[in-house]
């Protein structure tokens, strides 16, 4: 077929911009058998993957001679590899797993059946810490390489490789851009001979968010869950595509909605892997806020627009939820929206309780303010790394990880919040962070705490010896016992008084129902002589 006929098909299937940038840069791709059909569900930019397409023009692929099996390999780039044919071995890694990082793997008791899975654990695993990786996580460093499961679609055409951090970074399942020779050369050609099964794995390797199906179909992804990747207008699972049907479908991260019948299901099954072993609690709590309401949507630049009656529920682009709201939602359970990584919006007005892992990994949500919520469950807003602002005035009970990995935030309004003996046990507040560093971080970059109840429920009131430069204290509570009663006494009132003034203007909190007792600098200065003449007297 002519060059210009293969032009126009491509350009009328991904865009101009796609079609124009492949001849651009090298007509020659044109020729490649079947490259329409290979570029159908790339997406709409052609610069990511052209060094891939270009490879394609010589798909002559010399075999490597086999004379060592895929463990020898691995024992000679340094790992401990065995084959997990059964659901012990294929679990048998978990405990190489910090808490919120497991792999889905774990939680698929037939994911051994469809796959053929090589776990491997590097031989000095024993000496890299997760501890010293916090905050500066890559994909391929060498915690996130030392323990690794190379999994292969035992209907061939499909190769997965993840590493230890699993969602804590980008594309975890994609590890080594899942090719198996740039762990040790010769791997890839290995494993096709020792299991009989064929998959593509090229020098020119994809970039992040694509995979290649059944050998040489170039596939753009928006979102993986539980081993399914999920594109715009389609979703691959076990190997196959599945294109939906737009008149009347729509997904929304791992769910697929039906317009007509108001049905929906997780495509993921992610109760196989959800946060915290149940199914994501979206699958009911969507379903009562559209009940017996006119659906419909519309369409802008900003995304799809999903109304019940006249109020917008959803926001979803590239079929990503990126806002939400619950007009009439009470409760919601486990898992809400656990992975929903695109959300920067979220509103619920009547919002009282919440359960294990809400909204558990949501980076670009920047403020949230919940005027209802009475209690929530582990894991609150876990991994809600960049929150800025959050108001919860009515809030009296949390449970252990609440705000565990947040870094950035400015303003804690919480007036109502008891954390004490009477409602949970007596660990210190910097157990329920369970992260040192993280509450240190919060404790520096936070401008105002505003918990007047509970700081001083523990016998460790700040697990740090920075202060927030707007402090305000619990009723009835003074200044001197509060100084008295931090890790390091004086040293933490000499970082009050020299503090640098410049620090940005942050939102002031909502008034406690008593006047508080605030620490100013020339109260801290009175406060320091005092607390030395007591020292000194005692």
């Amino acid at each position: 077929m002519a060059e210009k006929s293969i032009f126009e098909q491509i350009k009328k299937q991904n865009g101009e911009h796609f079609a124009k940038a492949i001849r651009a840069y090298d007509s020659g791709i044109f020729d490649v058998p079947g490259i329409v059909d290979i570029v159908k569900y790339a997406g709409r930019e052609a610069e990511p993957i052209i060094p891939y397409l270009e490879s394609l023009k010589d798909i002559q692929i010399e075999a490597q001679t086999v004379c060592k099996d895929p463990i020898t390999l691995l024992s000679e780039a340094g790992y401990d590899a065995y084959y997990a044919d059964t659901l012990e071995k294929q679990n048998a890694i978990q405990r190489y797993f910090a808490p919120g990082e497991e792999l889905c793997t774990f939680r698929d008791p037939e994911r051994f059946q469809h796959y053929y899975i090589i776990n491997a654990i590097r031989k000095d695993v024993d000496k890299i810490k997760r501890e010293d990786f916090r905050g500066k996580e890559r994909r391929e460093d060498k915690y996130g390489t030392s323990v690794i499961s190379i999994q292969i679609l035992k209907n061939g055409g499909f190769i997965s490789i993840k590493n230890r951090y699993n969602h804590t970074v980008q594309n975890p399942d994609n590890t080594f851009n899942s090719n198996p020779d740039r762990i040790i050369r010769g791997l890839a050609d290995s494993i096709r001979h020792h299991f009989h099964v064929d998959f593509s794995s090229r020098a020119a390797a994809l970039p992040n968010n694509y995979i290649l199906l059944n050998c040489h179909q170039v596939v753009r992804y928006n979102l993986e869950a539980n081993n399914v990747y999920f594109g715009d207008g389609f979703y691959v699972k076990d190997g196959d595509l599945h294109p939906i049907d737009t008149d009347k479908e729509i997904l929304m991260d791992q769910f697929l909605f039906n317009m007509k019948d108001k049905t929906i299901i997780d495509v993921a099954d992610e109760h196989i892997r959800g946060g915290f072993g149940e199914i994501d609690c979206f699958l009911r709590v969507f379903p009562k806020e559209i009940k017996g309401k006119n659906v419909h949507i519309t369409k802008d630049k900003n995304g799809y627009h999903l109304f019940a009656d006249k109020e917008e529920i959803l926001t979803i682009k590239d079929g990503r939820i990126t806002a939400v709201n619950l007009p009439t939602t009470q409760k919601i359970g486990d898992n809400f929206l656990f992975r929903a990584d695109e959300i920067s919006s979220f509103t619920a007005p009547q919002l009282k309780e919440v359960k294990d892992g809400f909204l558990g990994h949501t980076p670009k949500l920047l403020y949230l303010r919940l005027p209802s919520l009475q209690k929530t469950g582990k894991a609150f807003l876990i991994d809600a790394s960049y929150l800025r602002v959050l108001s919860v005035p009515r809030l009296t009970t949390i449970e252990p990880f609440f705000l565990k990995r947040v870094s950035w935030l400015g303003l804690l309004d919480a007036p109502k919040l008891r954390w004490n003996r009477t409602t949970l046990n007596p660990i210190p507040l910097s157990k329920f962070f369970n992260d040192r560093t993280s509450w240190k971080a919060i404790s520096q970059e936070s401008e105002c705490f505003h918990i007047p109840v509970c700081m001083f429920a523990t016998n460790a009131p700040l697990f740090s010896r920075f202060l927030p430069a707007n402090m305000i204290l619990p009723k009835d509570f003074s200044v001197e016992q509060y100084i008295e009663q931090l890790p390091n006494g004086i040293e933490s009132l000499r970082n009050i008084i020299t503090r640098p003034q410049n620090t940005p203007q942050q939102p002031q909190p909502t008034p406690a129902p008593a006047r508080p007792n605030r620490v100013t600098k020339p109260a801290a200065k009175k406060l320091a002589v005092k607390i030395r003449q007591r020292q000194s007297s005692r």
